[in-house]
């Protein structure tokens, strides 16, 4: 008896649910877009509020180079290989870890997937997941979506592409616009906003590359913080001009990095941050001399989100932690922890 239990009960746990069990899906999620459906049929995103229309986010995984859609009422997930156990998300031919960014249209139709190492721009279809590929002229590291144009930021080439969705897999479609070291970008009706590798500063220029202005967002000589690692802060560092000067470091040459850096990680054939990438391959690297293949700097603007009305840019800063208000007409940045001229933003932590 008690021996037809225990197999009576070992039947009954292998047949129970397990919907508690969590299931790897998307390794290392990097970036996600949202898309909107109705009975599986693309619907634009602003109308997904009505009944019965489903909100899907379609995530990239930075470990693989991965994508899953997962349904954001339920929280189910498709499924691309059923006859494998667990949900299998879709697997791009692109190499590890070069995904890392992905933008949906308005309309819902495709999600548009940015991948580095391969220079290259994937479309997924929404409605049957269909995959098209198409090269880009420079490896892009991030890129965003203003009404039906594309701005794709190029660092190592210094520029930033532009291209409409209709243009797709036309690459003598594509234009560029000369900024220096672009990194992060985010747009708003007609403006393109725009962070930097080195972190110090952001641009802001017309969608047409008019109009640019770089807004000094740190001020190095003054902000309280060892910026160029010599153990000297501000008004003590012999490379700070006055407390207006962005850059405390002394000015070096060639000849006194190589006579400190014996074999600087831009040039020793080693994959020194574990990004898959080494050496001049890094984005961080733009010359054999350069000390560190890691991207942040001590301080840095790590990304830019605009007000819906399109008057303010969000400015999410590191080191000090913080969200910076900026005018997007102006640039200046507004002093909202004071008065009662705006909503409160206070330092993170």
């Amino acid at each position: 008896m008690k021996a037809r239990f225990l197999i009576l009960f070992a039947v009954l746990l292998g047949c129970s649910d397990r919907t508690n069990i969590k299931i790897p899906y998307v390794t290392d999620p990097v970036d996600m877009a949202l898309v909107c459906m109705d009975n599986g049929k693309p619907v634009p995103y602003q109308d997904c509020n009505r009944s019965g229309r489903r909100l899907y986010g379609y995530v990239i995984g930075g470990n693989e180079a991965e994508i899953g859609v997962i349904d954001l009422l339920s929280g189910a997930r498709h499924d691309f290989s059923p006859d494998i156990p667990g949900h299998t998300p879709l697997y791009l031919d692109q190499p590890a870890g070069s995904l890392k960014a992905i933008v949906s249209g308005e309309d819902s139709k495709y999600v548009y997937i940015l991948g580095y190492t391969g220079a290259a721009l994937i479309r997924m279809d929404t409605e049957n997941f269909g995959i098209d590929t198409m090269d880009l002229p420079c490896r892009a590291l991030h890129m965003a979506l203003d009404r039906d144009t594309l701005f794709l930021t190029c660092p190592k080439q210094d520029r930033v592409l532009k291209m409409g969705l209709e243009d797709f897999g036309k690459p003598d479609a594509i234009t560029s616009i000369q900024v220096a070291r672009p990194d992060r970008v985010a747009t708003c009706n007609g403006h393109v906003y725009l962070t930097h590798l080195d972190g110090f500063a952001v641009t802001f220029m017309d969608a047409d590359g008019e109009n640019a202005r770089d807004i000094a967002v740190f001020r190095a000589c003054s902000d309280g913080i060892d910026d160029d690692g010599d153990g000297l802060i501000d008004n003590r560092d012999p490379g700070c001009a006055g407390p207006d000067d962005t850059d405390e470091s002394d000015d070096r040459t060639i000849a006194n990095d190589l006579a400190t850096v014996q074999q600087p990680e831009c040039s020793n054939k080693i994959d020194d941050d574990d990004d898959g990438l080494a050496d001049l391959e890094d984005p961080a690297c733009y010359s054999p001399l350069g000390i560190s293949e890691a991207r942040d700097p001590l301080h840095k603007v790590q990304a830019l989100l605009p007000s819906p009305d399109c008057k303010y840019v969000y400015a999410l800063v590191s080191h000090p932690d913080q969200i910076l208000v900026l005018d997007a007409e102006s640039g200046e940045i507004r002093e909202v922890n004071k008065g009662d001229n705006g909503v409160l933003l206070h330092k993170l932590g």
